[in-house]
C-alpha cells in the first residue's frame, strides 16, 4: 500500500482524525502521523506477538518525513530486547525500584540515603519523564545544574565533586533499569561524563597548637569523640559504631568497620598506642559488651552528623580555618604518623585505607621516609 504520509502534500490532504495514520516501515515496525484539529504529531509503534508499544515524539509538529523516520528508527533500536508487556516507567519509578532492590542487596539505610540524595536534585519534570525518553542533553543539564555559580573557585570545585557523586547515583538507577530490561540502551547517559580534575588532596594541615585550641573549647561527649579521632586517625563513622566487645584488652586493638561508597563493609583491627588504649579502656569501664563505646551527652549512640552544631560552634570559637571539619583530625594523625617514620602500610592498615590512597593524598609527608630508606641501602661502588 502506498504511503499516505511520506510527503507534505499527502499529509495536507489527510482528514483530521484522532487515530494516527500508520505506515509499515518493516516487520513489526510502524511510523505514524496524527492529524488533530489544531496540531499534528509523529509517532512510532512496534508490534510483537499481537502486542504493541507506541510512543509519541514531543514537539514533532514541524518535522518532515525524513526527520520522523530517523527518530522512529532510533526508538526501534532502543526497543530491541525490551519486554513489550512491561509498562512504561518514569525516572521516579526507576528510583523507587532502585531503593527497593538496594534495600535487599545492601541495607534499607544505604538505599534510602542514596535514593533521597538523588531525589533532592531531580526536578518535577525530569522525575515524570519516561526513562526511554531521557536524552543526553537532559542528563547533562541535570549534572550542570548542580554546579554553584560563584566567584570562589573552591566553592565551584566542591560543587562539581558533589555533582559527580549524584550523577553516578543517577547512572546507577538507569543501569539497574537497563539490567531489568526496562530500557535497552545505555547510550544517552554514558555520553555524559563526570567533571574531570576536581578531586584533590586536602590542603588543611593542622598544627599541634590548632588541635589543642580546638579541644579547649569542647566539652563532654563531643570532646571525647574528637580525642579518639585524634588518637587513632580513624573516621567518625567507624569509631561511633564501635562496641565495647570490639576492644581487645589483650592485643590492645579495637575492631572497626569501614564503609565504602558502594555500601560494602570492611572490618579491620586498629592497633592502639598506650595512650589511646588507656583512653578506650576508660571508656569501656562498667559497660556491657554490646554497648557503644562512644555516646552523645544523653548516653545514646552518635547519630550521623549529630555533632554538626557543636562542631560549628567550636570551630568559630577556636578560629579554625573555613575548610576545617572532623576529617581534619584523621588528616592530622596520618601526616604526623608518616613524619614520625611509621611505615605507610602500617598507617594504611590501622586507618582502614590503602597505601595507594596515602601516596595520593600524603605524598609530601612520605618523602623523608623514602629518603631514609634509600640512604640505608649500602651500594658497593
Amino acid at each position: 500500500m502506498a504511503s499516505q504520509i511520506n510527503t507534505e502534500n499527502k499529509r495536507n490532504k489527510l482528514a483530521v482524525n484522532h487515530n494516527p495514520y500508520w505506515e509499515n516501515i518493516s516487520r513489526g515496525r510502524f511510523l505514524g502521523f496524527r492529524k488533530g484539529p489544531r496540531n499534528t504529531s509523529w509517532m512510532a509503534r512496534v508490534t510483537k506477538d499481537g502486542k504493541f508499544r507506541a510512543t509519541t515524539f514531543k514537539k514533532s509538529d514541524e518535522w518532515d518525513y525524513e526527520t520522523a523516520l530517523k527518530a522512529a528508527n532510533e526508538w526501534f533500536t532502543q526497543m530491541v530486547g525490551v519486554d513489550i508487556d512491561a509498562p512504561e516507567i518514569t525516572l521516579e519509578d526507576a528510583v523507587t525500584t532502585y531503593e527497593k532492590e538496594k534495600s535487599i542487596e545492601k541495607s534499607p539505610k544505604y538505599a534510602k540515603e542514596n535514593a533521597n540524595r538523588l531525589r533532592k536534585h531531580l526536578s518535577k519534570t525530569i522525575k515524570k519523564t519516561q526513562i526511554r525518553q531521557l536524552t543526553t542533553a537532559q542528563i547533562k543539564q541535570f549534572r550542570d545544574n548542580m554546579v554553584e555559580n560563584s566567584d570562589d573557585a573552591e566553592t565551584v570545585r566542591k560543587s562539581k565533586v558533589s555533582a559527580n557523586r549524584v550523577l553516578n547515583l543517577l547512572k546507577a538507577v538507569l543501569n539497574m533499569a537497563y539490567m531489568n530490561g526496562r530500557i535497552s540502551t545505555k547510550a544517552e547517559w554514558e555520553r555524559v561524563k563526570p567533571f574531570e580534575d576536581v578531586s584533590e588532596a586536602r590542603k588543611l594541615y593542622m598544627t599541634d597548637q590548632q588541635v589543642n585550641d580546638f579541644l579547649k573549647v569542647t566539652t563532654g561527649a563531643f570532646n571525647t569523640l574528637c580525642r579518639v579521632c585524634i588518637l587513632t586517625g580513624n573516621r567518625v563513622g567507624s569509631l561511633s559504631h564501635a562496641l565495647v566487645k570490639d576492644l581487645d584488652l589483650q592485643e590492645k586493638t579495637i575492631r572497626l568497620e569501614s564503609r565504602k561508597g558502594t555500601g560494602k563493609v570492611k572490618t579491620f583491627d586498629c592497633y592502639l598506642s598506650d595512650e589511646a588504649f588507656r583512653f578506650f579502656k576508660a571508656l569501656a569501664k562498667d559497660k556491657l559488651p554490646k554497648a557503644h563505646l562512644l555516646t552523645d551527652d544523653s548516653g545514646e549512640p552518635w547519630q550521623k552528623n549529630g555533632y554538626r552544631r557543636t562542631l560549628l560552634k567550636a570551630k568559630i570559637e577556636s578560629r579554625m580555618p573555613s575548610d576545617f571539619d572532623m576529617y581534619a583530625f584523621r588528616h592530622y594523625y596520618i601526616s604526623k604518623a608518616l613524619l614520625a617514620g611509621m611505615q605507610a602500610k602500617v598507617v594504611a592498615d590501622n586507618c582502614g585505607t590503602s597505601v595507594r590512597m596515602l601516596e595520593k593524598h600524603y605524598a609530601k609527608f612520605m618523602g623523608s621516609d623514602r629518603r631514609a630508606m634509600m640512604n640505608s641501602v649500602v651500594l658497593g661502588i
